[in-house]
This record gives structure tokens, C-alpha cells and sequence, in this order.
């Protein structure tokens, strides 16, 4: 089942790029690391191509995680039909951002890899 998401933040340093992305529903965290690259951002390429087909972004599907690689796909509308595009996680979550569309990830993934957020958990960090 696909849970719907806000990306709340990013926080980027030298090596990586940490994407917070968070179920209000099931007040679950779940912190997603992209390390940084050096080449050109293929974020830009995808917007460009899109541009030029009339094409428009109509959300982002995180599927699964597997040997620590996120698998995203960035849905899009062409011609009538929605076609995925497989696409790296920082360029994904980074046209989600630009675009304001949704984010969508399938529930096995805040059970696995989310952090729920309950009274307690904020109390015994923030030393309340």
C-alpha cells in the first residue's frame, strides 16, 4: 500500500544530502541518505525533456530498498497514459520540491526503515 508523504527538509553537508520525508497519518520520520555526486544533476535534463514533449510530473513512487539503494520513480503524464521513470533519489525528491507534487512510498518502508514519532520519544530527546 502506498502512504502519501511530505518531504519536511533536506540537510545537505560535503559527503551527502539527507531527505526527511514524513507520514502525518502514522507520524512516522523517515530519513532518506543520498550522497552527493559530482555530475551534472539529471533533474534538470528530466524537466527539460518534459518541457519539450508537453509532459507534465504527476508524482514521485518510492517503492523499496534494497542493499541500501532506494528504488524511485518519477510518475509522468504523456500522452494520456502515466509512464514511470526509474531516476536517482536526490533527482526524484528534488523535482517533487520544484514541482509541488506529491510523494508517495509504499508502507513497508516507515515499518522498516521509519522512525515513529510518539510523546516519548520527543520527551527523552529534547529532554523534556
Amino acid at each position: 500500500m502506498l502512504r502519501k508523504t511530505e518531504l519536511l527538509t533536506k540537510i545537505a553537508d560535503r559527503i551527502q544530502t539527507t531527505y526527511y520525508l514524513f507520514d502525518k497519518e502514522k507520524k512516522t520520520l523517515l530519513p532518506i541518505v543520498s550522497p552527493d555526486k559530482k555530475d551534472p544533476s539529471a533533474h534538470n535534463t528530466i524537466l527539460k525533456i518534459l518541457k519539450a514533449f508537453n509532459s507534465e510530473i504527476l508524482s514521485i513512487r518510492i517503492s523499496h530498498i534494497r542493499k541500501e539503494t532506494y528504488h524511485v520513480y518519477v510518475n509522468v503524464e504523456f500522452n494520456g497514459k502515466l509512464i514511470e521513470i526509474n531516476a536517482d533519489v536526490s533527482d526524484a525528491l528534488t523535482l517533487a520540491q520544484l514541482k509541488k507534487v506529491p510523494i508517495f512510498l509504499d508502507e513497508s518502508l516507515l515499518k522498516k526503515c521509519g522512525i515513529k514519532i510518539t510523546r516519548k520519544l520527543l520527551e527523552e530527546t529534547l529532554f523534556i
